[in-house]
């Protein structure tokens, strides 16, 4: 049987191009400019903003994109366990048996070694019965309880999203507040503030846009006057219910891509670790900065200056 280690590259190849674009695509370059204007209201008891978006948002395939970049992440440990499941040519498979061969994902260890699970397991894919045991163990090794998967929820999601349409994909790609967004809202005077109470308008999940409400301040003394502000947005990832950050999302699917391909290629995941440190030394970057934004300190200053040691970092796979 033809080895797919050739195919399992040039998707890991893909995978790594269609993210990094996605990465760009997203990233602040491209962010429309944002503000909130106030109308006040209730004998100036009540003060709404409601959002201005001006600039182009972000192009509607970046959902499909994203989708791809799941599925090509699944298809390729599926590859890569075809091989295994190849090692011994001594071993054949029918045709149903064949069609069975895809990575198993086990969602808690009890599921790997409970032994009517185990039993369950290897009914719906026998390939895993027949593997020498040191071959096993790379399997293992990427299963979501594992220490080396940096982000169990996205290996969770990759296999999820394996058994849906990817054209009917449940993954979107919102604008939304910056996270770490903090502000005072400028009205006047000083005693209304004092007395303020904010109720956030738009749902977790709602992209940002043109006469959005997007606060509504009420307060026991009467509002004289109020300012429009800017308001920092950011893109998010919206997974049924939960809100990933799209650059740390996207960044631990590389890392779960690479690993996989050293792991089950029996190859130590020193890549993959190293682009793991990238990631969590670059999303330190951007939470100091933040931090600092917010604080009026500069921290960012004392622990970044200088060139950043990670940019010249590439991928060898």
């Amino acid at each position: 049987m033809e080895s797919w280690a050739s195919n399992s590259r040039l998707r890991l190849r893909r995978i790594f191009d269609k993210s990094n674009a996605l990465i760009t695509a997203l990233g602040d370059a491209h962010l429309p400019h944002v503000t909130a204007s106030p109308r006040i209201a209730k004998r100036g008891r009540e003060v709404t903003y409601t959002l201005s978006v001006k600039g182009r948002m972000h192009d509607p395939s970046t959902e499909f994109e994203l989708a791809e970049v799941l599925f090509h992440t699944r298809a390729l440990l599926d590859n890569l366990t075809w091989d295994l499941a190849h090692a011994d040519p001594n071993i054949e498979y029918n045709e149903e048996q064949q069609r069975k061969i895809t990575f198993p994902v086990a969602r808690a260890s009890d599921r790997w070694t409970a032994e009517e699970n185990w039993a369950h397991t290897v009914r719906t894919k026998p390939h895993l019965k027949q593997m020498p045991p040191e071959l096993l163990e790379r399997i293992r090794r990427m299963q979501s309880f594992a220490s080396d998967i940096p982000s169990d929820a996205v290996l969770d999601w990759v296999d999820a999203l394996h058994q849906v349409d990817k054209h009917r994909t449940r993954v979107h790609v919102r604008l939304g507040l910056d996270p770490q967004w903090t502000t005072l809202f400028p009205i006047a005077p000083e005693l209304a503030v004092r007395s303020a109470t904010y109720d956030w308008l738009p749902p977790a999940d709602e992209t940002l846009r043109t006469g959005l409400p997007l606060v509504r301040v009420t307060t026991a003394h009467g509002v004289t006057g109020a300012k429009g502000i800017d308001v920092p947005v950011s893109h998010f990832v919206w997974l049924d219910g939960e809100r990933w950050d799209y650059q740390d999302f996207i960044w631990d699917l590389q890392i779960l891509a690479l690993r996989g391909y050293e792991i089950l290629r029996g190859v130590e995941p020193t890549e993959s670790e190293k682009l793991r440190l990238v990631a969590e030394y670059r999303r330190t970057r951007v939470l100091t900065l933040q931090r600092d934004v917010r604080h009026g300190t500069d921290e960012y200053g004392r622990f970044f200056a200088g060139e950043d040691p990670t940019a010249a970092f590439s991928v060898s796979y």
